[in-house]
């Protein structure tokens, strides 16, 4: 066994013609922060994340310097070798070009980062590769996705409550047809210049299940995908009352049945509004469409629909309909599910529980 100095290539101690290892593949969640205390050779990290914007990680180390490198849909951007300049020499012996050395008489990688620009929803996968063509020391590598803008209010912002008309949640309507012209309209008629006929215009409550919206009957995520149709409308808020999701008819449910959830038992339908409240969550601007979603429980309960949200915002069911990519749990930051609402109450309970929903989006309304 030949020992080699700790500032050449490759290893510490290595067989003679011993090759270096295999080029190694890490997935790292959004936030992950990952620890490396030695290594030589390539390490690819792996990030998926729908959002646009910057993508950045940061990176701290000692002297050794290693190459970092961050890919995007055929872009990248790099810092060349960081590290201290000490071992310069080392690097061109290792074949490096003198024009990717980017060391200092301090070490640059002891605080530095790589930055890329995610233009597009897709594709979502972000790789950063570190190569470490000698034995390095340490280094630490912080991982920061983009962010989903801040949803926007103003006075082209057209807000739908949408109301389950399949009959079993009627005494919930007439609350939230008061909540919308009374106290509700208190809250917001600020972001519409302080005009009532501007606020009756872009608020409004829909019966899904009942003419214009007869197609849509029970069709959670087909209202909640709602693109603004008022004339002059910027963007919308999707705000969905509804207590169950399917039934003996054969329209357009998601559910052949109300009392048991069973996800093998999903029709064709869930897979069609899936599809299209993610194309509209991932391909268009990051407020055009924003859901809301709440989940009415009535005085007999419906476990069955809760069990259906529930299944559908975290993507836990693994060899059903819906695995995969056929569920919201990678868009959980822009779609809101809020359970076990009051059948039947007040209206000014329903406008707090929308109120509070808006600022958990990020703002900071307050009602008269």
């Amino acid at each position: 066994m030949d020992k080699i100095h700790s500032r050449s290539p490759f290893y510490l101690e290595v067989n003679a013609g011993e090759p270096t290892p295999a080029p190694q593949t890490i997935p790292i969640d959004c936030g992950g922060t990952h620890n490396v205390a030695a290594d030589v050779g390539i390490v690819t990290y792996k990030v998926e994340t729908p959002q646009i914007g910057t993508f950045r990680v940061d990176i701290t180390g000692s002297d050794v310097p290693a190459k970092f490198t961050l890919k995007w849909d055929g872009n990248e951007s790099t810092t060349d070798y960081i590290g201290l300049d000490t071992y310069d020499q080392d690097l061109l012996d290792a074949g490096v070009p003198i024009g990717e050395i980017a060391t200092g008489a301090t070490s640059t990688k002891a605080d530095n980062f790589v930055e890329i620009t995610k233009s597009a929803a897709q594709p979502e996968l972000v790789e950063l590769i570190v190569q470490a063509p000698l034995v390095n020391d340490e280094y630490t590598v912080d991982f920061t996705c983009p962010s989903a803008p801040p949803v926007v209010i103003n006075q082209t912002t057209q807000i739908n409550i949408w109301f389950d008309a399949s009959g079993s949640m009627n005494t919930t309507l007439p609350p939230l047809r008061d909540m919308v012209s009374t106290n509700l309209k208190d809250c917001l008629i600020s972001f519409y210049n302080g005009d009532s006929d501007e606020y009756d215009k872009y608020v409004t409550v829909r019966e899904f299940g009942k003419t214009p919206y007869y197609n849509e009957f029970e069709r959670t995520f087909r209202v909640g995908a709602w693109e603004p149709d008022v004339q002059d409308a910027t963007n919308v808020i999707n705000i969905v009352f509804q207590d169950e999701g399917g039934g003996v008819s054969t329209y357009s449910e998601y559910m052949p049945v109300d009392s048991v959830f069973n996800e093998s038992l999903l029709r064709s339908t869930y897979t069609t509004d899936m599809n299209d409240i993610r194309d509209k969550l991932t391909n268009y601007p990051a407020d055009y469409v924003t859901p809301i979603i709440f989940q009415v429980k009535r005085s007999n309960g419906n476990q069955a629909f809760k069990e259906f949200l529930q299944a559908a915002y975290s993507g836990t069911l693994t060899g059903s309909i819906m695995s995969g990519t056929n569920n919201l749990a990678d868009l959980q930051s822009q779609v809101s599910i809020y359970y076990d609402i009051n059948f039947g109450s007040t209206s000014l309970y329903y406008r707090d529980l929308v109120i509070q929903a808006i600022n958990d989006l990020g703002f900071s309304v307050t009602c008269p």
